[in-house]
């Protein structure tokens, strides 16, 4: 998958003229009322897209070869599996399901745990008859399950023209962006890990601080909002 694959993209704009005033349904009658309430337009934009693809980076676990290529997983499930069970916090806390992955040699844990031996000891005899140490493995950079969070927001703005003669007039608008002040999740972590064992156990695949699939930014500022006023002539 391209890096800017985005496989959903809705955007809505609309300009409504709110009707009050001159010429208008409600209130067309007073001239007072006309210059205060009249001829307000209201403006919103809308946007909402799903997630891009992910990069997948080298992580702890790497195989013999001791090359970039010789560091990526195997991809073993979907990584998506169970997000949709989960609460925002824990999507936050857990994005991508880790299981989806294994070392390049495998998902036998007491393979991975003769190679953590073996590595520490400097016993490369027992490193180089293990086959399975030398595979690379096969995930691709970008795997089509592997989409960061999706994204919507919303900018509106209220605009008003008041008349100071044929040519003259003042523009005030007031615009509000992120208007609902919504919080889209950012990129997850994508150095792929496991926490430490039951016992604490570390090891190639077992890192201690794994955060893998965690996500500690998001895509949007807060809301914010601006005022301005123009003269023309």
């Amino acid at each position: 998958l391209s890096p800017d694959d985005t496989t959903h993209v809705f955007n809505f704009a609309s300009t409504y003229e709110l009707p009050f005033g001159r010429g208008k349904k409600w209130a067309s009658s007073s001239g007072v009322v006309d210059a205060f309430i009249g001829g307000w337009k209201f403006t919103q934009n809308w946007n909402f897209q799903s997630g891009v693809p992910m990069f997948f980076d080298v992580y702890s676990a790497c195989d013999g070869a001791y090359g970039y290529l010789s560091c990526r997983p195997n991809l073993v499930g979907d990584l998506s599996a169970g997000r949709s069970s989960k609460t925002e916090q824990q999507r936050q806390q857990q994005w991508y399901n880790p299981n989806a992955f294994c070392a390049p040699w495998g998902c036998d844990q007491s393979l991975t745990t003769t190679i953590w031996d073996a590595q520490n000891a400097g016993d490369y005899d027992t490193l180089n008859s293990i086959d399975a140490y030398w595979q690379l493995g096969n995930a691709g950079t970008r795997p089509p399950s592997g989409r960061t969070p999706g994204f919507w927001n919303a900018d509106l703005s209220l605009a008003k023209d008041f008349h100071l003669g044929e040519t003259k007039y003042l523009n005030f608008r007031w615009d509000v962006f992120n208007a609902f002040n919504h919080q889209n999740l950012g990129v997850p972590d994508s150095h792929w890990c496991l926490p430490p064992g039951p016992d604490g156990e570390l090891d190639d695949v077992h890192v201690f601080g794994c955060s893998f699939g965690q996500i500690t930014n998001v895509q949007t500022d807060p809301r914010g909002m601006q005022f301005s006023l123009k003269f023309v002539w």
